[in-house]
């Protein structure tokens, strides 16, 4: 096992434990991991969330502090608002983070949770990752961490799903019942990327490809040829893009969000796929999806 892998083990397990009460009891193993990783966001706001509810408020403060310290000498950063945040919550003794059982259900599979029939994809990559984390691996990993918060937060403010994340964790796929959240939280996610605070070895430049079509659902994911066809337009895009397909657009077309444009970029070949594809950019005025500018066509043998 990798060790990035190794490390969403350990994050999924922690996480675990702490869902099922037993923060005291992770709380010697997160010390270790913040240890280890100084600069993993994750592990801290674990650490800092076992000591709260272990009633030592005092040194969960603390523990924000020397990850604040960690990353202002490594990278020149502070924390994440997301960890900011969490400062502020145990500052004021929030109730909200106060564990609480969460009993049992036999409510509704994941699965019927998920929209069904005709859907949207929102898939994401960021450009030149592999470089990256050979060139800068501390700094890549947190800002990746940084990534997947603004990720997840963004698709679940605009009713979508995250669904996964997809080969070497640095891309991800979503889904939205509409069409329109779709592009709205794609341009949310470029403003929210152009806005973020990177490490200064490490400005993150993602690609995004929205694709409308008859979903193929099965065990709480989808698979087939719209999420095939979505994938391979993604791979068209460059870092600081937003391409969208042509069922897509005619959806779109009269409900885009006040600061976005749709530019035609003409027919495309898809690796793998018979039919061509019409593609257009969605640009975002003032954002880097290089507004104004005519975007050569480019086909993918």
């Amino acid at each position: 096992m990798d060790l990035g892998a190794e490390k969403g083990v350990a994050i999924c397990r922690v996480d675990a434990e702490l869902a099922c009460g037993r923060h005291a009891a992770v709380v010697a193993e997160l010390e270790t991991l913040c240890e280890e990783h100084p600069l993993r966001e994750r592990f801290w706001a674990q650490r800092m969330l076992a000591l709260y509810r272990s009633g030592r408020q005092a040194d969960a403060l603390r523990a924000y502090q020397d990850l604040r310290r960690h990353l202002g000498e490594e990278l020149g950063l502070e924390p994440s608002p997301e960890l900011a945040r969490l400062e502020s919550e145990i500052l004021a003794q929030d109730p909200g983070l106060a564990w609480t059982s969460a009993p049992v259900s036999p409510s509704e599979p994941p699965s019927a949770k998920l929209p069904s029939g005709v859907v949207t994809f929102l898939l994401t990559d960021i450009e030149g990752s592999t470089v990256l984390w050979d060139r800068h691996p501390e700094a890549m990993a947190a800002a990746l961490e940084r990534h997947d918060a603004l990720v997840e937060r963004v698709v679940g403010d605009h009713d979508g799903t995250l669904l996964k994340a997809k080969g070497e964790g640095d891309a991800t796929l979503s889904v939205f019942g509409r069409a329109s959240d779709a592009v709205t939280a794609a341009v949310a996610l470029q403003r929210a990327m152009a806005e973020e605070s990177w490490p200064p070895d490490v400005q993150l430049r993602v690609r995004m490809a929205i694709h409308t079509g008859e979903a193929h659902e099965r065990d709480s994911d989808y698979f087939g040829p719209t999420v095939n066809r979505a994938a391979r337009i993604r791979a068209l895009a460059a870092g600081g893009e937003i391409l969208v397909s042509q069922a897509t657009a005619e959806v779109v077309h009269d409900r885009l969000p006040d600061d976005a444009v749709l530019g035609e970029l003409g027919a495309h070949r898809l690796t793998g796929v018979s039919r061509p594809e019409h593609v257009f950019a969605l640009r975002v005025r003032g954002a880097e999806a290089g507004e104004g500018e005519e975007k050569e066509t480019r086909a993918v043998p």
